[in-house]
């Protein structure tokens, strides 16, 4: 059986995460996975669970070369940050793991893209299609015909009733709910809490209930 080598970019709580949820797959899905090692800038992270810390992000360039039949999956939070590294190493053509956890509930003709992690109790509906990248948090909820762009991060609690589109790098925040068939614009940030009840232009905070703007990103 071959195993799937999984190197990890990004070793802070982003990481312990992802990295549960591959130890979850493997346990409950007997699915055949290793995570060999950590890559990250920050110093000050050491590695946890006896996954060392091979190097820097720039390390991705010489595991490329040596295996042929490594995975990476980007443990980062942040929606640029996690950008910014595809685009950077988009030429090596790497191989990008999408981690579900077994406890995720995705309903059929559902369509997820790589490098994409669902976390634990995470729901999503029927017809969906969740772009690369992407999270969907602890217990968020997806439902039914929704379109979840690329490195959108969906955080814990928070729900997309049916038919909503969420554009690319998205930050929809904890506990937020977004009412039936409402576009969310590129690069919004849609605060704690806030019902969101109608369309949202990109490149804003909103807050509130109901949500408003209060800071245009431009």
């Amino acid at each position: 059986m071959n195993i799937k080598k999984i190197v990890l970019l990004g070793g802070g709580s982003q990481a312990k995460v992802v990295s549960d949820i591959i130890t979850k797959r493997k346990e409950l899905e007997k699915e055949p996975l290793e995570v060999i090692g950590i890559l990250d800038d920050d110093n000050s992270n050491r590695g946890f669970s006896n996954i060392p810390i091979l190097g820097k992000i720039n390390f991705i360039e010489k595991l490329a070369c040596q295996y042929d039949d490594i995975y990476f999956i980007i443990a980062i939070a942040n929606n640029k940050i996690r950008e910014e590294i595809v685009k950077k190493y988009e030429k090596l053509n790497l191989k990008y793991y999408t981690a579900i956890h077994p406890s995720a509930t995705i309903a059929s003709n559902v369509n997820i893209g790589a490098g994409t992690v669902i976390m634990a109790g995470a729901v999503v509906g029927p017809f969906t299609q969740i772009g690369n990248h992407v999270i969907l948090n602890t217990l968020s909820s997806v439902d039914h015909d929704n379109i979840i762009e690329d490195f959108v991060h969906i955080c814990p609690g928070a729900k997309c009733a049916g038919c909503v589109t969420v554009k690319k790098s998205s930050f929809i925040c904890t506990g937020s709910s977004i009412i039936p068939g409402v576009i969310i614009g590129e690069s919004t940030i849609v605060g704690a809490g806030s019902v969101v009840i109608k369309d949202i232009k990109g490149y804003c905070t909103v807050v509130g209930v109901p949500a408003k703007v209060i800071k245009s990103h431009n």
